[in-house]
């Protein structure tokens, strides 16, 4: 008697991120890019993955024919849609309750439905294909919140198939309503229970978020965890098409990427700044590099005007931009009280730029010996590391030898794509 075939599951790929965030502003920066990076390389792996989105008009998957490489505008990957069809997203539960909003919900879900309609009815039909997920694998790296709110119009539907988000971190959960509008943490533990108990596994971003996980679920914040597949995320930089106008500065100057006060712990690296002027030394530029935020601009005007000729700020640097600010660092600082993963410390060892992060698990992930560490609240052995890198010319030659030597070993988005890959097929 000869034994039935059984198909193997088809892996999708949720695009649906992409889809949301469709713009000039959002096609490569944060959770985008990460969604962007993985999806291209499982393209190039050459294992049969499909790529998908979510229609909220249609409570439904749609396959979808990205754009990759060198068709791609950004070289790597690109859904080919007109601007403006992104839909509106309107979330489908709240964590708190609030009579007045319930009331006026089902007249706001009409609406945002024929505003969805009419959207989609602007996409090119010939580039999309309903898919019946019935069995098959479905991949998410993209923000919680979206995962969550398709999840919740499926209903039933997501046991049909195998589900596997990629969870970045729990950093809401550390902090209270002090620190966030208490909704948000409240939002974010349920948008997470509605992922976990979708999933057939879960893809945790370093070791360290996988350990969060298990503690929170241990605690009850979290539903008891499926299993956990830790895919550590990456140190590779990898450079783009775009043109290089907002050059890095002649002087030497330390770097800092998407750091603010708060969980970011700028404030820290601002006050070294001064002590080093305290004590009569002339600290290197501090280059920023991200958003521009006024938070960042009132706590310098506020607290640390002393220090305000020596920073400079370089407003949303494209990735060749960026590329070239983290080469001709004295240093990347990255001082955050928490990470998930920690992305620049990574980028800056990619290009055997010394990296100086607060002494926290994941960070200590990224960067290994490769990288120095203080206590985020220890100003002088940020001081001191600073300050032996801008006088110590031989200290600093055997760290950049040491990192470019350790080159090979550093991850790269095509690992973290097997991986994945591997994990849930």
């Amino acid at each position: 008697m000869t034994t039935p075939t059984v198909d193997k599951p088809t892996v999708h790929f949720d695009l649906s991120e992409i889809y949301f965030t469709f713009s000039k502003k959002y096609k490569y920066y944060g959770i985008a890019r990460t969604v962007v990076e993985i999806g291209y390389e499982l393209h190039k792996l050459n294992r049969g993955v499909k790529f998908v989105i979510f229609s909220p008009a249609h409570t439904a998957f749609f396959e979808v024919q990205p754009k990759f490489g060198a068709d791609a505008s950004n070289g790597l990957l690109e859904i080919s849609f007109p601007e403006g069809v992104n839909p509106v997203r309107l979330r489908r539960r709240f964590a708190n309750v609030n009579p007045f909003r319930s009331a006026l919900m089902p007249l706001a879900r009409a609406i945002v439905w024929g505003l969805n309609r009419r959207k989609w009815a602007r996409i090119p039909q010939d580039k999309l294909r309903r898919v019946d997920m019935t069995g098959q694998i479905l991949i998410t790296v993209g923000r919680y919140k979206v995962a969550a709110d398709y999840l919740t119009m499926l209903g039933a539907k997501v046991k049909d198939f195998k589900f596997y988000p990629l969870l970045h971190d729990m950093i809401p959960l550390y902090f209270s309503s002090e620190d966030y509008d208490e909704i948000l943490p409240m939002n974010f533990i349920m948008d997470n229970d509605t992922i976990i108990r979708a999933s057939k596994g879960v893809i945790a971003n370093s070791e360290f978020t996988a350990r969060d996980l298990q503690r929170f679920s241990d605690e009850g914040t979290l539903p008891t965890l499926p299993e956990v597949i830790t895919v550590p995320l990456v140190h590779e930089f990898r450079p783009s098409n775009e043109p290089v106008i907002k050059e890095a500065p002649k002087e030497p100057y330390a770097l800092c990427v998407g750091t603010q006060p708060g969980r970011k712990n700028l404030e820290t690296v601002f006050t070294a700044w001064s002590q080093m002027l305290k004590q009569g030394r002339t600290p290197p530029k501090l280059v920023l590099a991200g958003a521009k935020l006024k938070v960042t601009t009132d706590c310098l005007e506020t607290d640390f005007a002393d220090i305000i000729p020596y920073v400079i700020f370089i407003e949303n640097p494209n990735q060749n931009e960026l590329m070239e600010h983290y080469k001709q660092a004295l240093a990347l600082i990255i001082p955050s009280r928490i990470e998930g993963w920690g992305l620049p410390l990574g980028e800056a060892l990619w290009f055997g730029t010394p990296g100086i992060g607060a002494k926290i698990d994941a960070l200590q992930e990224v960067g290994g010996d490769l990288a120095l560490y203080f206590d985020p609240l220890d100003v002088g052995t940020l001081v001191g590391h600073v300050v032996r890198l801008q006088d110590d010319p031989e200290f600093t030659q055997t760290l950049r030898a040491r990192i470019a030597a350790a080159h090979p070993q550093l991850r790269r988005w095509s690992d973290v794509a097997e991986e994945i890959f591997d994990g849930v097929s």
